[in-house]
């Protein structure tokens, strides 16, 4: 008897602790659409059809048939908005998959995938500005500012040097015979004129 009830108090914290199932996000039917205004809307009926529940009067009951038509009407609104922004984001970039993914999630065949940010832009305009930002010489202590301003005109000056200056390999290529002595076509090196070769 003791053993039994021992098993069934493990099994019982096992299914506590160990879920059955895979948990997934939960999938709203309006998904496409489903921004702060909506989840704001789903709330007052909520708390309309609390209080219906609880206090069970014809006022209760007319407030929640008012407040039912009015977010309906801001929701056909919001559902109208959503999709007129998504028809004007089409251009001739955009994919037939992306396309199609919209039309089944609007007709209710498919649910759409939610963006893991309400504005994915606005939200990598904002990370790259705050890492310019950041990663920017001012951030730099005074010291290091002023031994990278001492020693930028030297640095310009070998680069332009280095720019100016003619390298071995600095010669036309011509359709004329390798030469002999250096294996390159077209003029000898300065080396190998310098050596009389």
């Amino acid at each position: 008897m003791l053993g039994k009830l021992r098993y069934v108090s493990v099994e019982h914290y096992m299914n506590e602790a160990i879920p059955k199932t895979k948990p997934h996000k939960k999938q709203r039917k309006n998904n496409w659409f489903y921004d702060q205004r909506v989840r704001i809307l789903n709330n007052r009926i909520n708390a309309a059809r609390r209080l219906n529940r609880r206090h069970p009067t014809d006022n209760n009951r007319t407030l929640l048939r008012k407040v039912v038509q009015s977010t309906r009407r801001e929701k056909k609104n919001i559902q109208e908005q959503k999709w007129i922004e998504w028809c004007q984001g089409i251009d001739s970039h955009t994919t037939l998959s992306s396309m199609w993914g919209k039309l089944k999630a609007v007709s209710g065949n498919k649910r759409a995938t939610t963006p893991s940010h309400s504005n994915p832009q606005q939200e990598a305009e904002h990370l790259a500005l705050s890492f310019a930002m950041r990663s920017s010489s001012t951030q730099l202590p005074d010291n290091t500012i002023h031994t990278l301003n001492s020693l930028q005109p030297e640095r310009e000056r070998e680069i332009e040097q280095a720019c100016l200056a003619e390298a071995d390999t600095d010669h036309p290529i011509t359709s004329t015979p390798a030469n002999k002595d250096t294996g390159l076509t077209g003029t000898p090196s300065r080396e190998v004129r310098a050596t009389g070769a």
